[in-house]
């Protein structure tokens, strides 16, 4: 038959070794037929976008799986119950250390595996929010089988530093396994998973600007993981059932879109952190709960008198969105506030502000204005 040869922006995501090429496919046969074309193609991006972003990961030489998964809170599971997701046979022990604010997916998972018999030592951030590498040293015995730590922290934006952290609960066991929840900082701060020490890694794509639904398992060669589900051969039968192709293809775009902005972002970001920072320096009433050294991106506070959930509304009213905590922690009181010691009536009142792509000073300007409006009319 003739040969068929696709123009070169049939698929627009970034592949391949240049992150400027797409997804084509030459030489196949025309007498196979549009639909074994379009199968092909949707291989190619099942295939290509987890390799693109195991690239933005710098993990190369290392094996991971496919990467690719099609439900996110799927791959946060897996992590937090490891006595399922690892090989039993290889593994001695009960313990398990985990950060006392990590996100609630792995916090309930590893509240689950308490009720197995397993036991669970939480670990405490530092006065700036920081779990450190000394406390997790302490932390870890001979009896510890798995240490969770994330990269970021998704309420007051803390960056804990994963490679000595990681280097300190090794040292004192070798053979307890690491993950990290980089979901908050993946294509926000320096990370590479190889370097990193961590055997785990995961992370997702709404986060970035991919969409929701979406994340990845970096797995580190040599570490044994097992399915929890089976029927289909997909993500080498770790994850099987039918491939989200569009969302694949989408997470693919959204790390190529992260990483040529990613320079100019962050300046941006540090440019209006810096503005809202300064605009309430002066202002009384307002406590600042991020620390010095946190993603720039996320900025949380506190307006004691004022209940979270009432400024919330307020500040909707005027157009102006922002979250009391986690997205998805549906109202809850912050966990993430409590481990660092702060009283009932600065987490009752706190408030987490994020930039985006399309904030400007003058969205900050309207917020101050807005949270000046509050005080003056809300507080008790």
């Amino acid at each position: 038959g003739q040969t068929l040869k696709m123009p070169k922006d049939y698929i627009d995501i970034p592949v391949g070794d240049d992150i400027n090429a797409h997804i084509k496919v030459e030489n196949l046969a025309t007498d196979l037929g549009p639909r074994y074309l379009a199968g092909m193609l949707t291989d190619a991006v099942v295939t290509e976008s987890p390799e693109y972003i195991k690239r933005r990961l710098k993990s190369s030489g290392l094996r991971p799986i496919n990467n690719i998964v099609d439900v996110t809170n799927y791959v946060l599971l897996e992590v937090g119950q490891p006595m399922h997701a690892f090989d039993l046979r290889t593994i001695k022990g009960n313990k398990i250390v985990v950060s006392a604010y990590e996100h609630d997916s792995v916090i309930k998972s590893a509240k689950q595996l308490e009720t197995m018999g397993f036991s669970v030592t939480w670990i405490m951030p530092d006065e700036n929010g920081i779990i450190t590498p000394a406390s997790v040293f302490e932390a870890v015995d001979e009896k510890t089988v798995l240490v969770s730590v994330m990269l970021v922290n998704n309420e007051i934006g803390a960056i804990n530093p994963i490679k000595e952290i990681c280097a300190a609960a090794k040292r004192k066991n070798p053979e307890v396994v690491f993950h990290t929840d980089a979901v908050q900082g993946f294509c926000k701060v320096p990370f590479r998973a190889e370097k990193s020490g961590a055997d785990l890694v995961t992370i997702t794509a709404h986060k970035i600007g991919g969409p929701k639904g979406i994340g990845a398992l970096w797995i580190k060669k040599g570490a044994r993981v097992l399915p929890q589900h089976f029927g289909g051969e997909q993500e080498k039968q770790l994850r099987p059932g039918t491939q989200a192709m569009p969302l694949i293809a989408a997470f693919g775009k959204a790390v190529f879109m992260e990483t040529v902005s990613a320079v100019p972002r962050k300046e941006r970001m540090e440019r209006l952190e810096k503005y809202f920072k300064e605009k309430i320096s002066g202002i009384e009433g307002i406590l600042l709960n991020s620390k010095e050294g946190a993603i720039p991106n996320i900025v949380n506070i506190s307006v004691p008198g004022i209940r979270s959930e009432i400024m919330l509304h307020f500040l909707e009213n005027r157009g102006i969105y922002v979250s009391s905590g986690s997205a998805c922690a549906l109202g809850a009181k912050s966990h993430v506030l409590a481990a660092m010691g702060y009283d009932s009536a600065r987490i009752d009142s706190a408030i987490r502000i994020s930039f985006g792509r399309d904030t400007e000073k003058e969205d900050i300007d309207e917020l101050i204005d807005a949270l000046l409006g509050a005080m003056s009319t809300l507080c008790r």
